[in-house]
């Protein structure tokens, strides 16, 4: 594990008796953490612990929202999509020498072959007739089989192979490896550009140009603070979930050093929560200059070296699609 990983665990009372606690892992730059998903371990959730565990992490948070066992908005690891975007919601996105991007988390998907280019609408979904679908192995084995009348077509750093009956029917997506999916008009879509020969590259186009370099990413939301100056967007969030009081997750940067906080809630001898104006507030205290909300409530959580730090609501690990992780052998 990095030196320069630091886990904090630090009690923090504002005046009067409201309880508060929260936990962080700090960051600075050069150095940067995993993205990993219960899936490439063979589950659809898995606890943030268990996860960890296979992955020989030393810490880890809870990320994005989630509904359903897939992830709400963007996912991207590694440079390659696993999870679409959420209308124009707030992101954090950070390269492999560990700069990191605050901004608007909207991407599209695109094949190029030189200047021709052709958008992907769909990730990690069916195609329905007429129309591409791309899989990542991060997102795990296809749910049920491709439709008899499509066609697949495995991409592996730039090369493509269409795929036989028999290769398209075991529902796999080899790791390091992406699988398109066409039918109907999207099938000569891709033979056309593949007439044009090998390399074909899929990109990932973002809407805010200052995310171009992540090579991860995660939708949140909403951003609280912007080069610190307070954010008034509530991004679609409900009244409740910004001015009442839960646990809250946080990642953030005082230019430095990245934060991800754990803020522990519902739990008066313990812990009160915040709404998202006072964690703003800790944040600001804490020198923190941007900050972005992600999954909080029953999802909050911190484990370093195999303990969970905060206090769960309930006392139980709640199953995640992915987490944050730090010191793994996947990430730095």
């Amino acid at each position: 594990m990095p030196s320069e990983f630091v886990g904090n665990v630090v009690p923090y009372s504002e005046q009067g008796s409201n309880a508060l606690f929260w936990a962080a892992i700090c960051s600075i730059d050069g150095y940067y953490p995993s993205i990993i998903t219960a899936p490439s371990q063979g589950r659809s959730l898995a606890s943030l612990s268990n996860i960890a565990k296979k992955a020989k992490a030393e810490g880890g948070i809870n990320g994005g929202f989630f509904a359903s066992k897939k992830p709400i908005g963007t996912l991207l690891i590694d440079g390659e999509p696993v999870s679409p975007s959420y209308t124009s919601r707030s992101a954090i996105g950070w390269s492999d020498k560990g700069e990191a991007f605050f901004g608007n988390g909207e991407f599209r998907i695109v094949l190029r072959k030189e200047n021709w280019i052709a958008p992907v609408p769909l990730l990690n979904t069916m195609p329905p007739q007429n129309s591409l679908a791309l899989f990542s192995s991060e997102a795990g084995p296809l749910a049920r089989p491709l439709p008899q009348d499509s066609q697949a077509f495995l991409l592996t750093n730039g090369h493509v192979s269409e795929l036989n009956g028999i290769s398209k029917a075991k529902r796999i997506v080899p790791s390091g490896s992406l699988l398109l999916a066409a039918r109907g008009t999207g099938i000569q879509v891709v033979r056309s550009l593949l007439e044009k020969g090998n390399p074909l590259s899929v990109e990932v186009e973002w809407r805010d140009p200052v995310m171009q370099k992540s090579k991860f990413a995660l939708q949140g939301g909403p951003m609280l603070l912007k080069d610190g100056e307070l954010q008034s967007k509530n991004e679609g969030f409900s009244v409740n979930l910004r001015n009442q009081k839960h646990p809250r997750t946080l990642v953030g940067s005082n230019g430095k050093k990245l934060w991800w906080v754990v803020i522990d809630g519902r739990d008066p001898w313990h812990s009160n929560g915040v709404t998202l104006m006072e964690a703003a507030r800790l944040a600001d205290n804490l020198g923190i200059s941007t900050l972005l909300n992600l999954d909080g409530g029953g999802s909050s959580e911190l484990i370093w070296k195999d303990y969970i730090i905060n206090s769960i609501p309930g006392g139980k690990e709640r199953p995640l699609p992915y987490g944050i992780f730090f010191g793994s052998e996947e990430g730095e």
